[in-house]
């Protein structure tokens, strides 16, 4: 290994690291409706998943296919590399300890049957970088648009059910009126029609009904109804 601290390799490293992490982790919360802002599980304390556990969780919930989990895997891997381990200054040094890095660098940049120097190791992982905040990118776009269609239908639904609420609201006065309309007609006395009247209400209370005025259905007023008949 080169011993070579290589700070300005490393901090490009971690800065690619921190905007991938925060977007997988925008994922995440976007994929399991999680509204709230501070995670435990997904925040910035010692209870946090790790990164590779996040692109795991990704992959599991089939958010992630197998060659996005892979160039993912890869990245990160550059990452634990070049933060943690001290004598690893260059990429050389980085697939030296993970060969499967290079097998994905070889991959995006088309190259096949040899090594690949210093300078493509680079390029490659750039475009590793690139690749996946695009990927990311667009499945929190594609998700946010299946949200925005959910809600949308949840509230053609809805309006479809206070519609149909509303026309039978329209519906049962009619037929209360009927009721009442026979009970007066059957010479049927004020306290039998307020039973009547008040058992039929405590029904429509249960059904979600009760917005229909009891008011409207007094006995007086179905009497002077029946008199100008």
């Amino acid at each position: 290994m080169s011993g070579n601290l290589n700070l300005p390799l490393r901090t490009e490293v971690l800065e690619n690291s921190l905007v991938i992490e925060n977007a997988v982790t925008e994922l995440i919360k976007l994929c399991m409706s999680i509204d709230k802002v501070e995670v435990r599980t997904l925040g910035n304390k010692s209870l946090t998943i790790s990164f590779r556990n996040k692109i795991d969780l990704l992959f599991d919930l089939d958010i992630l296919d197998k060659d996005e989990n892979k160039l993912l895997n890869a990245v990160m891997e550059v990452r634990n590399k070049f933060l943690h381990v001290y004598n690893c200054g260059s990429f050389q040094d980085c697939v030296s300890l993970n060969e499967n890095i290079a097998d994905s660098f070889k991959s995006i940049l088309k190259i096949k049957g040899r090594s690949l120097t210093e300078e493509e190791l680079l390029e490659g992982y750039r475009l590793a970088v690139k690749t996946c905040v695009g990927i990311i990118k667009q499945k929190i776009r594609d998700r946010g648009d299946q949200l925005t269609e959910k809600v949308e239908y949840v509230q053609r639904m809805k309006n479809a059910a206070d519609q149909l609420r509303e026309e039978w609201k329209k519906d049962l006065k009619n037929i209360l009126s009927n009721v009442m309309y026979r009970l007066i007609k059957h010479q049927v006395d004020e306290a039998i029609f307020e039973d009547v009247k008040s058992a039929m209400f405590e029904a429509m209370e249960k059904s979600q009904f009760h917005q229909v005025d009891m008011d409207a259905f007094s006995y007086d007023e179905f009497t002077k109804y029946l008199k100008r008949r």
